[in-house]
C-alpha cells in the first residue's frame, strides 16, 4: 500500500526540482531603462528591433538630411521636425544620466537668452508621466522634451557602433532650416565650453557669454 505512495511523491519531488532548475535557467526580462538607461551600456543582451533599426537609420553627418520626426511630446502635444525649422533646431538624446542632465541645463540656459534664435527638443529614455515630469521640472528645462523609454525614436539618430553601443548618451545635433545637419556632437560628451562653444556657433549665435557656456557643475 505505501510502496505506490512513495513512488508517486518522489515522482512528483523529481518533477518540482527539474520545473526549479528550468526556471532559474531562464534569463530574466530586462527592461529598456536598465538596460540602456545610463551613459554606456553593460548589459550584454541586446534588442533585435534596436540592433536592425541602428543598421538601417542614415547615421547623423554634417552636410546629410535629418530624419523627419512626427511625435508626441510629454504633454502630448504634436512635435512635427520638419515643421521646426523656421529656425535651427538643436535636436538631442538623453538619458538621465549626470551627463544628459547637465546637458540638458546648458541648452535650457542658453535657450531662455536666445529664445527667437533657435529651438531645441530632446528624446528622453523615460516614460510619459512622473519621471519625465520630474525630469523637465528639476532641471527647469524651456524646451519640448518627447518620451523615447525603448530608444525606438533614438535609434533613428544612431552614434558610432552597433546596437546599444550607437546609443549611448547625450548625444546632439544642430539641423538647419534646410533640414540638414550643421553640427554633431562627438557621442558621449560633456557639455565643455568647448563643446558649447560649438553648438552656439552652428545654431549662428554670436557674442555668446562666457557664463551661459560655462560647465555645468557635477551633481
Amino acid at each position: 500500500m505505501w510502496k505506490p505512495l512513495l513512488i508517486a511523491f518522489a515522482t512528483g519531488t523529481a518533477v518540482l526540482i527539474s520545473s526549479a532548475l528550468f526556471v532559474s535557467s531562464v534569463p530574466q526580462k530586462v527592461s529598456a531603462l536598465e538596460r540602456y538607461g545610463n551613459s554606456k551600456p553593460s548589459e550584454p543582451l541586446e534588442r533585435l528591433d534596436l540592433i536592425q533599426s541602428v543598421r538601417e537609420a542614415r547615421r547623423p553627418k554634417v552636410g546629410e538630411v535629418a530624419e523627419d520626426l512626427d511625435v508626441t511630446d510629454e504633454i502630448g502635444a504634436r512635435f512635427h521636425l520638419a515643421t521646426r525649422l523656421d529656425r535651427p533646431l538643436l535636436l538631442g538624446a538623453f538619458c538621465s544620466c549626470g551627463a544628459c542632465r547637465r546637458t540638458a541645463a546648458a541648452w535650457s540656459r542658453l535657450h531662455a537668452r536666445y529664445p527667437a534664435q533657435f529651438s531645441a527638443a530632446a528624446l528622453v529614455a523615460l516614460p510619459k508621466g512622473d519621471a519625465l515630469y520630474g525630469f523637465h521640472d528639476s532641471l527647469k528645462v524651456n524646451f519640448p522634451l518627447i518620451p523615447d523609454p525603448d530608444h525606438a525614436l533614438s535609434a533613428r539618430y544612431p552614434g558610432k557602433g552597433e546596437g546599444s553601443e550607437a546609443l549611448g548618451c547625450p548625444r546632439a545635433w544642430v539641423i538647419g532650416r534646410d533640414g540638414r545637419y550643421r553640427y554633431v556632437m562627438p557621442q558621449g560628451s560633456e557639455p565643455t565650453p568647448q563643446v558649447l562653444r560649438a553648438v552656439a556657433k552652428s545654431l549662428g549665435l554670436k557674442q555668446v557669454p562666457e557664463a551661459l557656456i560655462a560647465s555645468v557643475p557635477a551633481e
